[in-house]
């Protein structure tokens, strides 16, 4: 029992001892900061390197403004170093190892976000907390709210990537000053990155960049985002491209029903509510221009012009029986009607008593101008069924294979 007192009050002593108190935290500051020149950088001589590690680390994304062309992203930067200057022995302190103090109380590296779109500042604010240890090695980690500028390229909107470059340099520091060094590897800047709901990040790098006339080096953070298109998709693409197609049945509607220019117009109407939603959330660039802007355009086009086909057969339909067909159009309407009757391996091979029929006096005078409305309906909705599907497929062709 005797024994294990007497350990009990050595342990005692010696944590008392060896503990810091408040008077070697004073001491300690006051020694290390009283002669030290926070505006120096902390070398022995002029022509060393200070060699900065520099850790990044993306937590999010907060959103890509395309229209302006900018990314709002958040991460922080980890920045180690030594600075000789700082240093101590720790048993002379009552053995503190490190020590925490403001940022502005310390030489820190002139590092800037070099694409911002906002006013260029050093990292961190003053009242960060650094820690200095006992051998003088620095440890800072300033965390930073990016507001940097991206290029933005809609050419395959919404089917497209975007490539965002984050440039970190020095403001005046030359390469023979300060070396940063990258100590990360490109997958492990996204330990503690979280999802965003609207783009996916599908690659991120980090490398080192050299600039070969500014004598300066830069950090160069590029991501790659993928946009998710399961909100596109359902409310842009899919109405966009079952509007094409119910812009062929204005043709398919007859003539009699009354209906045929309400529905050309709501069409063009709809065609264009589209276009101004593309409009108000891409960049108004015309390098390059969106694909689907383009099938836009040309389906405004092409039901305009299907008004102005449904008016003239709508003419046609009440026009007075008692004017004259043309013979020519007499006879398109009745050849029309023979290859629609008869199957197509034997339109060729009949040509001739097509020819005959036509040339019957008897059925061109049955030819009304009804049946010449109706046969505009007909060569129209097969017109307008082969351009359809084939300016879908060339859009969808660019927007997704490519």
């Amino acid at each position: 029992m005797l024994v294990v007192l007497l350990i009990t009050c050595c342990s005692i002593l010696v944590v008392t001892t060896e503990s810091a108190s408040k008077h070697d935290y004073y001491d300690l500051y006051n020694d290390t900061f009283s002669l030290y020149n926070k505006n120096v950088r902390p070398v022995n001589n002029a022509t060393d390197v200070l060699k900065i590690h520099i850790y990044f680390s993306l937590v999010y994304i907060h959103e890509l403004l395309e229209k302006e062309q900018i990314l709002v992203s958040f991460g922080y930067i980890d920045l180690r170093w030594q600075d000789d200057s700082l240093s101590w022995d720790a048993s002379a302190y009552g053995h503190i190892e490190s020590l925490v103090v403001p940022q502005s109380d310390v030489w820190r590296p002139d590092l800037v976000v070099g694409n911002s779109i906002e006013i260029r500042q050093k990292l961190g604010f003053d009242d960060l907390p650094i820690r200095v240890y006992a051998d003088g090695y620095i440890a800072w980690r300033p965390t930073v709210l990016f507001r940097t500028s991206c290029h933005i390229n809609v050419q395959f909107y919404p089917f497209d990537q975007q490539v965002c470059i984050i440039v970190l340099e020095t403001m005046v520091s030359s390469a023979l000053e300060i070396d940063p060094i990258v100590d990360n590897a490109d997958e492990s800047m996204l330990t503690e990155y979280l999802p965003h709901g609207q783009w996916d990040l599908i690659n991120a790098e980090i490398e080192k960049f050299e600039e070969p006339f500014s004598f300066k080096t830069s950090i160069n953070i590029r991501l790659t985002l993928q946009r998710r298109l399961t909100f596109y998709v359902l409310n842009i693409i899919v109405p966009i491209f079952c509007l094409s197609l119910l812009g062929v049945m204005v043709f398919a509607l007859p003539a009699n029903t009354g209906e045929k220019i309400s529905l050309a117009v709501a069409i063009v109407l709809a065609y264009m509510l589209f276009m101004s939603i593309i409009k108000d959330s891409i960049p108004q660039t015309s390098l390059p221009v969106a694909v689907l802007q383009v099938y836009l355009s040309l389906f405004i086009l092409l039901s305009a012009l299907s008004v102005i086909l449904s008016i003239i057969i709508l003419r046609l339909y009440h026009k007075n029986p008692n004017d004259p067909i043309p013979r020519k159009i007499k006879r398109l309407v009745l050849w029309q009607c023979c290859a629609r009757c008869r199957k197509p391996n034997q339109i060729m091979a009949q040509t001739t008593t097509i020819a005959e029929d036509m040339g019957n006096q008897n059925q061109m005078n049955n030819v009304t101008w009804q049946d010449v409305s109706k046969s505009l309906d007909i060569g129209c909705f097969w017109l307008y069924v082969i351009v359809t599907l084939a300016a879908s497929g060339i859009c969808l062709y660019n927007m997704i294979i490519q």
